[in-house]
């Protein structure tokens, strides 16, 4: 699979995730959002991987896939500010 910003949207469509990629000026950040209630098994707690970045260079699509590529797993934190913050319940 190529790293590019087709196969991040392609991978978190079959996740149920959800893609912002944001460019101001010559600063990049590429934003993938966890469905919600869900965490990134890679990181274990974090509900957004995020890849900022200046051009020329752009996101590291690569590292980003990686950890895409572990998948995603329930939020069993009950106080999670993300959580709470987008009004689902513990």
């Amino acid at each position: 699979m190529t790293a590019n910003l087709r196969a991040v949207k392609a991978l978190a469509k079959k996740l149920g995730a959800k893609v912002e990629y944001i460019r101001i000026g010559d600063a990049v950040d590429l934003c993938v959002e966890a469905p919600p209630g869900f965490v990134w098994k890679c990181d274990g707690d974090i509900h957004e991987l995020v890849d900022a970045s200046r051009l020329p260079w752009g996101p590291d699509y690569e590292d980003v896939l990686a950890r895409m590529s572990h998948g995603v797993e329930k939020c069993e934190e009950p106080d999670c500010d993300w959580r709470r913050d987008n009004g689902l319940r513990p």
